[in-house]
């Protein structure tokens, strides 16, 4: 079940208060695809994700960390954990209860690690290119590229835009 706006707002003002950092699902159906992500403000974050989503996406579930600095390294070893689903960037093709699972695996070993009874591993990264992990590699955005891109990509999508309304005149001629 998807949370209220109300419980949106309670979950930011807990983690604002205490500076806690959280890591969310957030998805349109319980079916999938997901979102994984987090953030220290639950409320803004899925409206900027709304904005350019055409469906109506909800949160459901937000996981509180003990600080924003571990709610990153969680998020990153979901991310790790789940690679093999992933869609694109932080969206993954799981049911919101498989990404539940995943982020309550998570908790339960960052516990045990604490506990002592659980070896705390770095982080799995696979091997990239030249030797550098894939994370790295991943990081690495050329943005002198991704504007030229767009550039080509407005300009391709400008010549495909009408300039103005159709001309529906009665006078019109025939072509």
């Amino acid at each position: 079940m998807p949370y209220t706006p109300d419980q949106i707002c309670r979950i930011d003002q807990l983690a604002q208060r205490n500076s806690l950092g959280l890591v969310y699902i957030i998805a349109h159906d319980p079916a999938g695809p997901v979102k994984i992500g987090k953030s220290a403000f639950l409320a803004s974050r899925l409206e900027g994700l709304q904005t350019g989503n055409p469906n109506k996406l909800y949160v459901f579930a937000a996981f509180i960390g003990a600080s924003r600095a571990r709610a990153m390294v969680m998020e990153g070893r979901i991310h790790d954990a789940l690679d093999d689903a992933r869609l694109i960037g932080e969206w993954f093709s799981l049911t919101v209860e498989e990404a539940k699972k995943a982020c309550r695996a998570n908790i339960r070993w960052r516990k045990a690690v604490a506990e002592g009874k659980a070896a705390d591993t770095p982080r799995l990264k696979k091997a990239g290119p030249k030797g550098t992990s894939l994370s790295k590699a991943k990081k690495h955005t050329n943005h002198g590229v991704l504007k030229a891109l767009y550039k080509k990509r407005i300009a391709e999508w400008s010549r495909h835009v009408p300039v103005g309304p159709p001309d529906r005149s009665p006078y019109r001629r025939a072509s």
